[in-house]
């Protein structure tokens, strides 16, 4: 025994009973430094459940919202702007076109939104892509209600005799 201990001793420079009393202490610390941290740990779980269901709505609701006025803006801005009112009573393809611009900058956020979250990607670009989308049209209804006639102009009634039915 005094020699299969002695062989031990030489080849591993300790002895077993000090390697014995080392993995205890070992063990000991390690399960005194687990169960007085497992409060914070608890609370990091819990923070990361909550965590899980919350989205970045600032990021969501100030990209929808810049999207929207920069869009609506620039679209707005060039139709009353740049194009007369012959352009706007029969539109064509050019003022068709400016409608792309709203378009543009409302995929911007959704993929900007998209790339700047971790979690539920798709459901916050969609949400930045719907919100933008109903701000560009009040947008564009406030638009259309501001820009209006306010005294509508009555047709021109023909000269000669009225002819009644």
């Amino acid at each position: 025994m005094k020699a299969k201990s002695a062989r031990f001793e030489r080849s591993f420079g300790e002895s077993y009973e000090f390697r014995y009393r080392r993995v205890w202490s070992c063990l000991v610390v390690f399960l005194a430094a687990f169960f007085s941290h497992q409060p914070r740990e608890r609370k990091f779980a819990q923070n990361q459940i909550k965590g899980r269901w919350r989205m970045r709505l600032k990021l969501v609701f100030a990209a929808a919202v810049l999207a929207a006025f920069v869009g609506a803006g620039a679209c707005i801005a060039l139709v009353l702007g740049v194009f007369s009112v012959k352009a706007l009573s029969s539109p064509g393809l050019l003022v068709a076109s400016t409608l792309l611009l709203p378009i543009a900058t409302i995929v911007f956020a959704a993929i900007f939104v998209y790339r700047h979250t971790a979690r539920r990607r798709k459901l916050q670009a969609f949400l930045t892509t719907l919100i933008a989308t109903l701000l560009t049209l009040c947008l564009f209804i406030l638009a259309s209600v501001l820009s209006t006639r306010r005294t509508p102009t009555e047709p021109t009634q023909p000269a000669g005799p009225h002819v009644a039915a």
